[in-house]
């Protein structure tokens, strides 16, 4: 960068800043530094719905109930009959023979080797 071009460089730079102390210089104090808020008066707007509403409340008249209705309202308990004892067969010696002498399809022993050799197929049938 040449002299010519650094000199110009700083004398906009020196320009610049005398132009913002001019401009402070001008304006007065509570224009830079202060803020204006705007507030609205609360206490001059009436609350229309709240007027409503306390209205209807000192308005309100609740109704006397009467003894007749939670007559018609509640329906009459009515049991269920009591369940009757189911009747046992006192002669179950004859079943319990029955039983015992029946013999088992199979013992669980061959259930098991069953699905033993049936997994074993499956295997060779899809190459595992």
């Amino acid at each position: 960068m040449s002299i010519a071009a650094r000199f110009a460089a700083r004398s906009t730079i020196v320009r610049s800043v005398a132009l913002q102390t001019a401009v402070r210089r001008t304006l007065p104090v509570s224009a830079t530094f202060a803020r204006s808020y705007v507030t609205p008066s609360q206490v001059n707007q009436k609350d229309v719905i709240q007027e409503l509403y306390l209205k209807e409340l000192k308005a309100y008249k609740p109704s006397a109930d009467s003894q007749e209705s939670p007559e018609g309202q509640v329906k009459d308990l009515h049991l269920p009959p009591e369940p009757q004892v189911p009747e046992l067969n006192e002669d179950v010696t004859a079943d319990v023979q029955a039983y015992a002498a029946e013999q088992p399809a199979a013992t669980t022993e061959e259930i098991l080797l069953e699905e033993e050799v049936e997994i074993e197929e499956e295997e060779e049938i899809h190459g595992h």
